[in-house]
């Protein structure tokens, strides 16, 4: 019988933006019309439905899900142990720009949904671990930072 699944105490999806599912659906009605012209309509008219279906698959993968529990933090495709956190920090929008971009380090784990403006920082106290730390999006950084903090400080909100 496989074990039972933990209770989250925090979940949250950040699916695309509305002009993000609108780009893709022009993009393929763009490749999918240049194949009907290329190939004629008998051929054409599958290669565009198949171009609309995988624009729209591309652009649905690039949600991020981020999700907290009692033992771990999963976000996007990475699950740590709330056992190796040190501290965390909430995130302001121009903090979060900047270590999305020159001040990001490259060896830190990275979890980015490029339309939310903030996030959180989760160092490591893992000696073992080359990862310093994790840089995961979020819309409630606040929320999320307090959860995680392994010491329970009272976190201050981002401006």
């Amino acid at each position: 019988m496989p074990p039972a699944a933990e209770t989250a105490l925090y979940t949250e999806r950040m699916a695309p933006p509305v002009w993000a599912w609108l780009v893709a659906v022009v993009i393929g009605a763009c490749f999918g019309a240049a194949l009907q012209v290329a190939l004629g309509t008998a051929a054409g008219l599958p290669a565009f439905v198949v171009a609309e279906a995988l624009a729209l698959f591309v652009v649905g993968r690039t949600g991020v899900r981020v999700a907290v529990t009692a033992d771990t933090l999963r976000a996007g495709r990475g699950t740590l142990p709330r056992s190796v956190i040190a501290s965390v920090q909430p995130l302001d929008p121009a903090t979060t720009y900047a270590l999305r971009g020159r001040d990001a380090n490259p060896s830190a784990f990275h979890v980015i949904a490029s339309w939310v403006p903030t996030a959180v920082r989760v160092d490591l106290a893992d000696a073992r671990d080359p990862t310093p730390y994790w840089f995961v999006s979020t819309r409630r950084p606040a929320q999320l930072a307090a959860l995680l903090d392994p010491l329970g400080h009272e976190v201050t909100p981002p401006a």
